[in-house]
């Protein structure tokens, strides 16, 4: 747990993980999530557990030629807890927009240990 985290920790965690997703780089998940990660993919789901599954999903989840933009916005933190609006513009392969919560916890290192989204899809 961090003893104090702030917006710059977030902000910067934010950047590092967004910059990891647009390069499909997944060797760049080391330097954002812990060994430990817990990683909810929404509130109803099973957590994925540890860094090798974490990579592993990554990867599965994210599709050849994907194109995006991401907005965010860090809404609140409390100790460890963060929780931040996201907005996301899929142009490629596929149209989608996403608006999304993201629920973060933090480590001393700054390594996200806690992570819970909460997807909302447009109405179809």
């Amino acid at each position: 747990m961090l003893n104090r985290m702030d917006y710059a920790i977030v902000d910067n965690w934010m950047t590092e993980y967004l910059k990891a997703w647009q390069t499909k780089d997944a060797a760049l998940l080391d330097h954002v999530f812990s060994n430990e990660i817990s990683y909810k993919t929404s509130p109803y789901t099973e957590p994925i557990t540890g860094l090798d599954a974490m990579r592993q999903f990554w990867l599965d989840a994210t599709d050849d030629g994907e194109v995006f933009t991401a907005d965010y916005s860090i809404v609140a933190i409390e100790g460890d807890i963060a929780v931040i609006k996201v907005d996301v513009h899929y142009t490629k392969p596929h149209e989608q927009h996403w608006k999304d919560l993201w629920i973060l916890q933090l480590d001393a290192e700054g390594l996200c240990f806690g992570f819970e989204e909460w997807p909302l899809a447009p109405p179809r």
